[in-house]
């Protein structure tokens, strides 16, 4: 039973003062988020004209949930990831994978 109540007062939740099932809505939602987002790269990757913008209009989404997000005690993702930089760096990979 220890265990159980050492889940709900973990050292993170704390560090970052989110109660266990607030924590769990924010992860299961990004963790949907993301699985949304990979199968539309993966069939974009097969099929080009397929889920053209879906993707990355996720990956903006989970960014914007998580800029949002004043509950960390560090809240730089705005700072770390910014988008047209990422967009480049994707390109950049892109190039240099292919060649072209």
């Amino acid at each position: 039973m220890s265990k159980v109540r050492n889940i709900f007062k973990s050292k993170h939740l704390r560090e970052i003062n989110q109660s266990y099932f607030f924590h769990m809505n924010n992860a299961l939602t990004y963790s949907f988020l993301s699985l949304k987002a990979s199968t539309c790269f993966f069939i974009h990757a097969f099929i080009p004209d397929a889920f053209k913008d879906n993707g990355s209009s996720n990956i903006k989404h989970i960014i914007k949930l998580l800029s949002s997000n004043n509950n960390h005690k560090n809240n730089s993702i705005k700072t770390i990831i910014n988008h047209d930089k990422l967009e480049q760096s994707m390109r950049d990979n892109i190039k240099r994978y292919f060649g072209k």
